[in-house]
């Protein structure tokens, strides 16, 4: 035997059906049924909660369907829980290893000058810790893709030119070093881990595998995200019937904050009073918008749900068939039953 199923604690994990339409909806709406099932399957597997960001699929060359496919990826802590149930692992005591090169900066493509990252993860055996050592390097791993921009007449060509990633521009050390720690897992506990790669790892294959109308759709969304950070959006949190601030870029963190912890019926008042910067918001992010939404309508589902359950479960201590109790009326039809 070998594989997830040879090993000791390959923990299989199990969803309500619940969850897996919350993930459809959500973190997979993108995929086909065959896809999600796919999916689905190695997240089981795997032992790995997509709803906690463990994992995620991604969808490449998805308006190709000759070309489409979807790969399934473990983000660094998925990688770190699954190594960690194993019973012989051990996180590294240091902060990774950043080496750079003055002569390699490069303000679009290397602006810090990064050569390679290096991280030492610790595997026991017989008693015994080892060091595990696991290295990236720029070239290989930082992800890159052909500039293209608009000419005089408005349309779009290549410039010749290569651009970075922006999150890999933004946190180029945190991306580098976790590349590295991916592969210092995978090193360490190849019987579990192979196969099953990180998304930062998968940034240049997803870069490499774009076709020319996406690469402008990406960068027409980026221009708008840019735009975001100048326009501000007004709601109403509480009872009070006070206006509140929020830039429309910070948007989805805060609603989505506010959604986790709110009532169902706090969700309900919040969403018809604010109807009108939420149909703002559909408008300047529509990805956003149509994220907060699903959260909210899991949130109502999950929460009437729940409702209901306590509804129809009888009070501690009643006895219910029992002639010598009190007579209990029926239970209420809830709404859109």
């Amino acid at each position: 035997m070998s594989g997830w199923s040879a090993h000791k604690d390959a923990t299989k994990r199990e969803f309500t059906s619940a969850q897996l339409k919350l993930i459809r909806r959500t973190i997979a709406r993108q995929c086909t049924e065959i896809e999600f099932d796919q999916f689905i399957a190695v997240s089981v597997q795997a032992g790995l909660d997509p709803l906690r960001r463990q994992m995620a699929p991604l969808i490449l060359n998805a308006s190709d369907p000759e070309r489409r496919r979807m790969v399934p990826w473990a983000t660094i802590d998925g990688l770190r829980v699954i190594a960690a149930r194993q019973g012989d692992y051990r996180p590294m005591e240091t902060a990774p290893l950043i080496e750079r090169d003055e002569s390699r900066l490069d303000a679009d493509l290397n602006p810090l000058g990064i050569t390679r990252a290096e991280v030492c993860a610790w595997k026991s055996s017989d008693g015994v810790w080892h060091p595990v050592a696991g290295e990236a390097w720029w070239d290989e791993y930082a992800p890159t893709r052909e500039e293209w921009a608009a000419d005089a007449t408005g349309q779009h060509h290549p410039t010749g030119k290569r651009q970075l990633d922006p999150v890999w521009l933004r946190m180029g050390r945190v991306m580098i070093a976790k590349c590295a720690e991916a592969q210092a897992l995978r090193r360490g506990w190849p019987d579990i881990l192979s196969g099953l790669y990180g998304e930062e790892e998968l940034h240049g294959l997803r870069l490499a595998e774009q076709t020319a109308s996406e690469v402008l759709r990406e960068g027409d969304e980026a221009a708008k995200r840019r735009l975001l950070k100048t326009r501000t959006l007004w709601f109403v949190f509480g009872s009070d019937g006070g206006f509140n601030p929020v830039l429309a870029h910070e948007a989805f963190d805060r609603l989505r904050g506010f959604y986790a912890e709110a009532s169902v019926e706090e969700i309900e008042r919040f969403d018809q009073v604010n109807s009108t910067s939420l149909h703002t918001l559909w408008e300047w992010a529509p990805s956003d918008a149509f994220a907060l939404k699903q959260i909210s309508e899991a949130r109502r589902l999950f929460g009437k749900a729940n409702t209901e359950v306590s509804a129809e479960a009888p009070p501690a201590g009643s006895h219910q068939g029992d002639p010598q109790s009190p007579k209990q009326a029926p239970p209420t039809a809830s709404v859109g039953s």
